[in-house]
């Protein structure tokens, strides 16, 4: 499954679940909390759950482990990440994101969440290593990322009434 999505394969990963049934779902999310450090697009298993799930199941299924993940990138960077961080995105540029997080509070958190092009892993490494307060960055993280996921669940969904099963 995780093949799959590396390689953007949504009809692939939506046989790989259906064929596993109801273990598709722990499939599913693992393959989501693996997100926190393998990149890959996430779209590509949000809209494989609305295809093989639909809507209704779909939804609180993939928000649930999406939020998982991005609580695995912010314990992640809160408890090691700074060091990592400044080796890899280089300390000057991450004091200035940190800096720009902790300044623009919670607005600057689901701003991060609602942009499409902010990596979803990255924002939760440099909040957990600003230690921005757990509660601000959980509700931000699952309000700024509802539309968009909401919006991907439908495109698998409505893709998957126009395909053949």
């Amino acid at each position: 499954a995780a093949g799959f999505a590396l390689r953007g394969d949504t009809s692939g990963l939506r046989g790989e679940l259906r064929d596993l049934e109801g273990w598709g779902v722990v499939v599913l999310a693992t393959v989501m909390l693996a997100h926190a450090v393998i990149p890959y697009p996430a779209e590509i298993p949000t809209a494989a759950a609305g295809f093989v799930y639909g809507f209704a199941l779909a939804l609180p299924v993939v928000m649930a482990a999406w939020l998982a993940s991005a609580m695995v990138t912010y314990a992640m960077g809160r408890f090691g990440g700074r060091p990592l961080l400044h080796r890899l995105a280089g300390e000057r540029r991450f004091r200035r994101a940190e800096h720009a997080i902790l300044r623009g509070g919670w607005p600057v958190l689901l701003a991060a969440r609602l942009v499409p092009v902010v990596p979803f892993s990255l924002t939760g490494y440099v909040a957990g290593a600003a230690k921005v307060p757990l509660w601000r960055f959980a509700w931000t993280t699952v309000a700024g990322f509802l539309p968009l996921t909401a919006v991907f669940v439908l495109l698998g969904l409505l893709t998957a009434t126009s395909a053949p099963a």
